[in-house]
């Protein structure tokens, strides 16, 4: 639908540009809301006169108070479009994507109350409350009871495509608006079709155009003040009035986006103060209106009333226009009466009872013909009486009573009791009599009743009840096994509470049913068998009561026993040996064994199979058992262990570390103790070794391999053993290589050279080098990549290499040491304004690099070189043989031109003294100067100084240049000066 309304806000842009405002001089613009407003569509107003609106844009309903006060955003549903409030100010929503009607309740929780619609376009709720629900795409109105069943369908096969839905009371009829939306251009079907209640068609007014009564487009409608039908036109962007004869009156609204104005106005409603409020939706604004009628009008507002026979109601009347006001108002349609009165609102006050309702009415100048509202005035004759006939009431706690109360008077009854004179409770009901349930004790009596609209006084009666404890009964331990040994007998305590005498009665097992009654509030339930002790019931001498932990469960538990193998075995020192027992009964067993009678152990286990352990020789058996809490009585068995000593071990080395050369062998000496032959078995480094047996003793264990040797395992011929004792350490060391890398080097001008010589083996190593065969040098070295430095020429050979006592037998090559020349970079350079060429007059060097002062290079021999801007530059020239290490050499070249305006004579610019000591000042003239060069270049044009300076008086020191005649040139960017200066020490 929004899209649709967008395409009618560009067509009426396109071609309305005019406004209608007949006969508006009654309607006047009052105020706009906005706040949190995005684009209006259907609204609502509830009994606290609260105003709710859908908005199509955000996707929910806006609150707002009566003030237009922003007061919440609700977030229901899909695309929120339609929305209806009943009398009990529940909202309900109808959702435009799909088809569902969503029930707000007055906590604020959301539920489903319909579903099945295709397109809700608007709702609206019947004095009965049934709620009429228009479907644009379903082309009906359907009706639904406050259960959500469909009661009947209007309009199927009339409607189109039904925008608004209206129920007008006072004509009981419904009134239903086509959109006009079905059609083509400017001219789709326009009408408000009338129905009655049963649902049939009656007749139908509006048509399409712009005349008066006709429309473009219908969307929201409502029953405004007199009666009067308010329709809304989008396209025309305005409001049409008609009277409830179908009659059109007037119209009002101005097309435009100011405060006030009308953009697709889709919805109108009227508040209590009888204001038009019109939803605008391109405006994003709810605007608000009042209707000044011309002529008076009266309104009963707020008035039905039930009363009593000496009662007074009031209904209040609302006037417009200039007081003083004579109206005439009946009382069922009969017996006019007239008043005179200039108070606003005016109270009528009444003893009758009727419907009353103003028919004619003036002020001081004109005569109306509106008059809103009534007042239903009801009179009740009867006064309400209430009578308890219940007395004294005696009962069991936890029991309830119905305490029966009889009124007098008329349906319903309104009345209020107290307990013991306090808390008092109101309660409404039809019912006569009607039965009050009680549960607690206490004196109950009527203090107040009202029915019917009146209040009563004759409170006869009351009920005056007492509640007798229950009585109880607690076994002591109950839901907790109780275990005991056979043999034994348990005591179950069961404490009682009540009044005495109690009888009790309990099952084992759910059998066995056993009464007992007594007068003590303690006593045991004697348990000798096993099973499920169960009270089942309690009562003492007035109520049958509770049981509390009801139930114990008695476990009989077997006596145990013992029984010890009786073997004979023999075991090796710090080994065990294994005894099997049996025992019978309920674990956890706990059982004391003795050794030759005089040394004790405990132990707890919860097999019934189990193994001892045992490490010690001598006699073992069982002396006591306990299972399960039972002492046992039976313990047979008794088993022999005898000890055997452990064979040992030793290197002769011990921990020490064994020294080899590679290729060598060692023989590691190995001791041991117990009866031979001897097997043991060896790792080295951890790397499992075959095992050797032998009977030396000591044993020479022969070996060339490195690493740590440790015994695992020593046996002789009765037991096995772990041993540790001496883990030598075989470390070979291998034969050590020595090679020179390079077979040449050179020497530059006296300079050191390095010879690169790699090593291999063991660190530290020493060596010894000759030069020419003679001059035997030594040097011990650190790292395996050693350099050797070498100040003269000739060639360089090692002779031999040693490391860690083991000589070396690999040498390999030598290394010629030659002497080289440093390469001079020098240069000289003509120039043609910006190119410059560079002649190379460099020595000893095979390659060239040039840097120009500008990020630009080169590296030919005799570059040609221009640059692009004129400026003070540095050459540099870097000249390379590939022996001896880079030279460089710099020169700066000074390519800053004269101004056309420089002479010698250029008294802005001074310099002096000149001729000079060391010590100049130049003083520039223009003190706006912000920066200049300085630059003093010698005779053959070589700059030897350049400077950049921001103050007009600078004082510079020349004191590291020579004796001897320069050129000056200072450059300002106003202007510039060059003359010859003189320094003369």
């Amino acid at each position: 639908m929004r899209s649709t309304l967008l395409r009618l806000t560009i067509v009426v842009s396109l071609i309305l540009n005019y406004t209608f405002n007949a006969n508006t001089q009654n309607v006047v613009y009052q105020s706009s809301i906005n706040s949190h407003l995005s684009s209006p569509i259907k609204m609502a107003i509830d009994n606290f006169n609260n105003i709710y609106v859908t908005d199509g844009y955000q996707k929910c309903v806006n609150k707002y108070d009566l003030s237009g006060n922003f007061i919440e955003k609700i977030i229901v549903g899909d695309n929120p479009i339609s929305i209806a409030i009943n009398q009990n100010n529940e909202i309900f929503i109808g959702d435009g994507t799909n088809g569902i009607i969503t029930k707000i309740n007055n906590n604020g929780s959301q539920s489903v109350f319909y579903n099945g619609l295709a397109l809700p376009t608007s709702m609206t709720f019947s004095p009965e409350g049934l709620l009429y629900v228009a479907d644009g795409k379903m082309q009906n109105v359907i009706v639904l009871d406050v259960s959500a069943n469909l009661v009947q369908t209007i309009g199927q096969g009339t409607l189109i495509f039904p925008t608004s839905v209206v129920y007008d009371k006072a004509n009981s009829r419904i009134l239903v608006s086509e959109h006009g939306g079905i059609g083509s251009g400017m001219n789709p079907t326009c009408k408000i079709w009338v129905f009655n209640l049963l649902g049939n068609l009656q007749t139908s007014f509006a048509s399409n155009g712009s005349g008066d009564g006709q429309f473009y487009r219908i969307q929201g409608m409502a029953i405004g003040k007199c009666g009067n039908l308010f329709v809304c036109d989008p396209f025309q962007g305005n409001i049409s009035i008609f009277n409830e004869n179908n009659v059109f009156i007037t119209r009002f609204g101005l097309f435009g986006i100011q405060p006030g104005n009308l953009n697709i106005p889709l919805d109108i409603l009227f508040d209590s103060q009888e204001r038009a409020i019109v939803a605008s939706m391109n405006n994003g604004a709810l605007e608000v209106f009042n209707l000044n009628d011309s002529l008076p009008t009266s309104n009963i507002f707020n008035s039905d009333a039930t009363i009593c026979s000496n009662q007074t109601a009031n209904i209040n009347i609302n006037f417009t226009g200039t007081a003083p006001w004579t109206f005439t108002y009946t009382i069922n349609g009969i017996n006019p009466n007239t008043i005179t009165t200039s108070d606003n609102p005016f109270v009528l006050q009444t003893n009758q009872s009727g419907l009353y309702e103003v028919t004619a009415l003036s002020d001081l100048t004109k005569i109306g013909t509106c008059f809103s509202g009534s007042a239903k005035i009801i009179v009740n004759n009867t006064i309400p009486t209430s009578t308890i006939s219940a007395g004294n009431i005696t009962t069991c706690a936890g029991s309830s009573i119905n305490i029966p109360i009889q009124f007098t008077g008329t349906s319903p009854w309104t009345f209020t009791y107290t307990k013991d004179g306090l808390t008092p409770t109101t309660i409404t009901t039809a019912n006569n009599p009607y039965n009050l349930s009680a549960t607690e004790a206490g004196l109950y009596e009527i203090t107040a009743i009202t029915a019917g609209g009146c209040a009563g006084n004759t409170f006869v009666g009351n009920a005056n009840i007492t509640l007798n404890t229950l009585p109880t009964a607690t076994l002591v331990n109950g839901n907790t096994p109780i275990s005991i040994c056979q043999g034994e007998t348990a005591l179950l305590p069961v404490e009682l509470i009540g009044t005495s005498p109690w009888t009790i009665s309990y099952t084992i097992n759910t059998e066995n049913l056993i009464t007992y009654t007594t007068s003590n509030n303690y006593f045991n339930i004697e348990a000798i068998a096993s099973g499920n002790y169960n009270i089942i019931s309690i009562s003492d001498a007035n109520c049958a009561g509770n049981i509390l932990n009801s139930s114990t469960e008695v476990i009989i538990k077997p006596t145990p026993s013992s029984i010890m193998a009786s073997i004979n075995t023999s075991v090796c020192q710090g080994n065990i040996t294994e005894i099997p027992i049996s025992f019978s009964g309920l674990s956890p067993f706990n059982f004391t064994y003795s050794i030759n009678d005089s040394i004790f152990y405990n132990v707890t286990t919860n097999n019934h199979e189990y193994v001892l352990q045992v490490n010690e020789a001598g006699n073992y058996q069982i002396v006591n058992l306990i299972g399960n809490g039972c002492e046992g009585n039976n313990n047979i068995g008794i088993a022999q262990v005898n000890l055997n000593a452990l064979p040992t071990s030793i290197f002769t080395d011990g921990n020490n570390q064994v020294n080899i050369c590679e290729g060598q062998h060692v023989n590691l000496p190995l001791n041991f103790t117990g009866v031979a032959p001897y097997t043991f078995t060896y790792t080295i480094n951890n790397v499992e070794q075959a095992p050797i047996t032998t009977s030396d003793n000591p044993y020479l264990l022969n070996t060339s391999l490195s690493g740590v040797f440790e015994v695992q395992t020593i046996s002789d011929a009765m037991c096995v053993n772990l041993s540790t004792l001496g883990t030598p350490e075989v470390v070979i060391t291998p034969l050590p290589t020595v090679k020179m890398d390079n077979p040449t080097a050179y020497i530059c001008n006296g300079l050191n050279s390095s010879i690169s010589i790699s090593l291999t083996g063991i660190s530290p190593w020493t060596f010894t080098y000759t030069v020419n065969g003679s001059n035997p040098t030594n040097i011990t070295a650190l790292n395996n990549q050693y350099q050797l430095l070498a100040s003269n020429s000739g060639l360089y050979e090692i002779t031999n290499i040693s490391t860690n006592g083991c000589n070396g037998i690999e040498i390999i090559g030598n290394t010629n040491v030659t002497e080289g020349a440093l390469a001079i970079p020098l240069f000289t350079y003509n120039n043609n304004g910006l190119e410059l060429s560079f002649t190379n007059n460099s020595q000893n060097a095979t390659s060239y690099y040039w840097n120009f002062g500008d990020e630009l290079t080169s590296t030919e021999i005799n570059p040609t070189h221009l640059y692009i801007a004129p400026n003070i530059y540095t050459v540099t020239l870097i000249a390379s043989n590939g022996i001896c290490a880079d030279s460089a050499s710099s020169q700066t070249i000074d390519l800053l031109p004269l101004s056309l305006n420089n002479t010698n004579t250029n008294n802005s610019i001074s310099v002096y003294p000149n001729p000079s000591n060391g010590q100049i000042i130049v003083n520039l003239s223009d003190k706006n100067t912000t920066s200049w060069s300085f630059v003093i270049t010698n005779s053959i044009g070589q700059v030897v100084l350049f400077n950049n300076y921001t103050n007009s008086l600078e004082q510079i020191n020349l004191k590291d240049i020579s004796s001897g005649i320069y050129t000056v040139k200072i450059v300002s960017e106003k202007t510039s000066k060059t003359e010859k200066l003189i320094i003369n020490r």
